[in-house]
């Protein structure tokens, strides 16, 4: 046997608990989708996850592409810094999307239950 690489370790890293990480790299057990969800390794467990992921994907595609994107950039640092750090990110990615043109667009879109129309510069 081996020992997980390509990266296992640095991605379990607080997504589950240390005694069943253990357990799962010591036994190599195999698991059910729905251990995998029930142990946050997983988001759904689906008949259909194309059809999942597809409409995950629509809905996320009428959103502010800007706001979106300040998401992913807050979500990728936020295991990095500590809390003043992040919430001084937040200020920032939120200073440069109020009263944006994608910004008020997704309030008008929403106001008058159309599909918005974003700018995606």
């Amino acid at each position: 046997g081996l020992v997980p690489d390509m990266g296992g370790y640095a991605l379990w890293r607080g997504l589950i608990r240390d005694d069943v990480l253990r357990e799962l790299i010591y036994t190599n057990r195999e698991f059910s989708g729905a251990e995998a969800q029930a142990l946050g390794l997983a988001t759904y467990v689906d008949e259909n996850p194309r059809d999942r992921a597809l409409a995950i994907a629509r809905t996320i595609a009428l959103k502010n592409p800007h706001a979106i994107r300040a998401a992913k950039r807050l979500q990728a640092d936020m295991h990095e810094r500590d809390t003043d750090a992040i919430l001084m990110e937040e200020s920032i990615e939120q200073h440069g999307i109020l009263r944006s043109r994608n910004q008020v667009e997704a309030v008008m879109a929403e106001m008058e239950r159309r599909r918005p129309n974003f700018e995606d510069v």
